[in-house]
């Protein structure tokens, strides 16, 4: 039978916890709830200041595809300053971020995120 205890949140809530860690670490950490919120404002933010459109899918996949087009609009700003080793041309990459389907960022993760290793950082 797996062990669980309730902890209470930096953000007030009370979570069940089966992923032990210690108290304090524990305490200074957002519910699920209020992180996924934190999340999803955080990543508003980013495409509203880069004039990215609107993901669509599920909550969960769109957080995590906007994680993922981060990456690639990283690249494309290194690859724009000429701060890239090899990797594909802006020209082929900028089509991409047009993209509103949460799904193609996720399908495509693999070749995204290799992207991350091509930026030479200073």
């Amino acid at each position: 039978m797996t062990k669980t205890r309730i902890v209470k949140r930096s953000c007030g809530h009370d979570e069940i916890e089966t992923n032990f860690v210690s108290a304090e670490i524990a305490a200074k950490k957002l519910c699920k709830d209020c992180w996924a919120k934190a999340q999803a404002e955080k990543n508003a933010s980013t495409a509203a200041s880069h004039n990215l459109p609107e993901l669509t899918g599920s909550e969960k996949q769109v957080s995590w595809a906007n994680d993922i087009r981060e990456t690639l609009r990283l690249y494309i700003e290194a690859a724009e300053a000429g701060k890239t080793t090899g990797g594909p041309p802006v020209e082929k990459c900028l089509p991409i971020m047009a993209n509103t389907e949460a799904k193609f960022f996720i399908d495509n993760r693999d070749a995204i995120l290799k992207l991350e290793k091509k930026i030479i950082e200073d």
